[in-house]
């Protein structure tokens, strides 16, 4: 959730923004198609092929992970990684993260 709302997709009223400004309810929630089957329907959306958010998604992502986020897009536009040295230097859930963010990234551009 936290690469959809990074690149602008996700909440349709806040859009790109850090701040809530109309929040998801039971009655009125987020639907989004899910990104990890493109809306065929899997395990981790029950096979409906789409994700039900029923609270601001913002409230649930904490700080760490919009500082992983930025250091993936630094590593995978810039080159620049978060630890000194080249691909080899990188933790390995360093790498697989940033392939996930840059999957996700692709998926919430279309």
């Amino acid at each position: 959730m936290a690469v959809a709302l990074q690149f602008g997709a996700g909440c349709h009223n806040c859009p790109g923004t850090t701040k809530c400004k109309d929040r998801p309810a039971k009655n009125d929630p987020l639907i989004l198609e899910c990104p990890e089957c493109g809306g065929a329907g899997c395990k981790e959306c029950n096979k409906k092929g789409k994700i039900y958010i029923n609270d601001c998604p913002l409230r649930a992502i904490p700080p760490e992970t919009w500082d992983f986020i930025d250091m993936a897009v630094l590593y995978l536009e810039h080159g620049l990684p978060p630890i000194a040295g080249g691909q080899l230097d990188q933790a390995k859930c360093f790498l697989d993260g940033a392939k996930y963010v840059m999957r996700l990234r692709e998926f919430h551009k279309k």
